[in-house]
């Protein structure tokens, strides 16, 4: 994915509100769930979250190794 897209797709998560998982390896079991907290060219901010709702932090991931995101 573009970076351009990314960028897009992820503001516009931010701006609702959306519990995002964000993809970071080719194996689909392997995510990071959270909300996105900021957006720039190159990376993403968001404060991950565990399932059972407690949050774990904040996590910066570039935009570059992102391989897929689901909202």
């Amino acid at each position: 994915m573009s970076n351009k897209f990314l960028y897009e797709v992820l503001t516009k998560c931010q701006q609702q509100g959306n519990l995002v998982a964000i993809y970071v390896a080719q194996d689909m079991n392997v995510f990071e769930l959270g909300y996105i907290e900021a957006v720039t060219d190159y990376d993403v901010l968001f404060r991950s979250e565990r399932a059972d709702g407690y949050s774990e932090g904040l996590v910066v991931t570039p935009l570059a190794l992102i391989s897929q995101i689901e909202a």
